[in-house]
């Protein structure tokens, strides 16, 4: 089950946005849920306790909080960064503002059906692919973790440090040996000495990286190449 969230004060676009999903669910059988919110507030009242979506189309020009906050909201105090958001806007140029918010997609009205049903089925194949874990052996115990929950790592002599949401685990390994399990989640090098998991970076400065809690990290001038390509992969859809 898909479920997806249209938030827009215009109430004809999110008409036309829920008539195209609806239209998409029959035609490609993708079993959805559809809630539509005409403001912020409105939206993130469905927040109070854990994310309720997969998907949002969010309009960023909206009285009271606009699109931009509300995408900071949700991946800076709801802390997820799981949902996946799409801006939908009657202008374009908003790519630097929107890239620490982690969009999808950026989409310019008028809105097309195909590049809606791009988006969800973009979303389905990410979807499949979620429970993507990373093994480690501590204490002769194999450990198992959700890689989205992981910030980074950070080796320290001959073992490597995760840092986590709420905790860190130190095990044996060198970060190419750990690199060769996330690379196709967004971690990338920063430093020598750091893993980073680019989903989890609230800010880029041309010195270091500052991660979703806080932590400020190095930045070496060899990795800079590497950071650059990742971001833009990420990007791309802004």
């Amino acid at each position: 089950m898909l479920k997806i969230a249209v938030c827009d004060d215009n109430r004809e676009v999110v008409k036309q946005l829920s008539e195209y999903l609806q239209d998409i669910e029959t035609e490609q059988s993708i079993r959805m849920e559809f809630y539509d919110f005409f403001n912020g507030e409105q939206l993130l009242a469905a927040f109070s306790n854990d994310n309720p979506f997969d998907l949002l189309f969010l309009d960023i020009e909206m009285p009271g909080m606009n699109g931009v906050e509300i995408g900071r909201y949700i991946r800076e105090q709801k802390k997820d960064f799981l949902l996946q958001i799409v801006y939908i806007s009657g202008m374009p140029g908003y790519a630097l503002e929107l890239f620490q918010n982690r969009p999808l997609d950026f989409i310019v009205k008028p809105i097309s059906k195909a590049k809606v049903a791009k988006v969800v089925n973009q979303v389905c194949q990410m979807l499949s692919k979620t429970k993507i874990y990373f093994s480690c052996k501590i204490s002769k115990t194999i450990q198992r973790i959700p890689v989205h929950k992981i910030l980074y790592f950070v080796s320290q002599n001959r073992q490597v440090l995760a840092v986590l949401d709420q905790s860190e685990l130190l095990f044996y390994a060198k970060l190419d040996e750990v690199l060769e399990q996330v690379q196709h989640s967004h971690f990338a090098f920063t430093h020598k000495s750091y893993l980073v998991n680019f989903n989890r970076i609230q800010k880029f400065t041309p010195e270091n990286i500052i991660m979703d809690n806080g932590d400020v990290l190095p930045v070496s001038r060899m990795h800079k190449k590497a950071i650059i390509d990742v971001r833009t992969q990420l990007c791309k859809g802004c």
